[in-house]
């Protein structure tokens, strides 16, 4: 993990950890601390358009493939599933896949059915991507205290 990295994640988990609660087994943390740790020149407005965006985004990218799909699967007889994967940023990506058919169980009858239009999504978000190494280390850290306050 570089060091500029690391001091980083240190002097944030010091503000954060200020805002955690611990209370009767139960642990909450400021409401605010997420909005608080934005950096300089990130503003809540602009992470609030963002969200609004990809609430929209999301939706209509599975709505365009699906069309798509059916269209091209009415031509193709042959084609049975197919997969987008929309490339967002650093690594993010948004997944979606569509089956002309698939088989499931029907919950009435509990007999096995046929339907069509088969539709599944996932967003994959590599926050942490450039930061696998400080999430390890800091795991690796935290097991490492454990051991030394819980290990009989």
């Amino acid at each position: 993990m570089k060091a500029e990295t690391k001091n980083q994640i240190d002097a944030l988990a010091t503000d954060l950890r200020s805002q955690i609660q611990i209370k009767e087994g139960a642990a909450t943390i400021a409401a605010d601390a997420y909005v608080k740790s934005l950096p300089d020149g990130l503003s809540l407005e602009t992470v609030k358009k963002l969200k609004e965006h990809d609430a929209v985004f999301y939706p209509a990218v599975t709505k365009a493939f699906g069309e798509a799909a059916i269209d091209a699967m009415k031509a193709d007889k042959k084609i049975e599933s197919l997969d987008l994967s929309v490339p967002l940023v650093e690594g993010d990506k948004f997944d979606t896949n569509f089956k002309r058919s698939y088989e499931h169980m029907d919950m009435a009858t509990k007999e096995m059915k046929t339907s069509y239009g088969g539709l599944s999504a996932s967003l994959t978000v590599q926050g942490a991507r450039h930061n696998r190494g400080a999430m390890s280390a800091i795991k690796n850290d935290l097991k490492a205290k454990a051991m030394a306050e819980f290990a009989e």
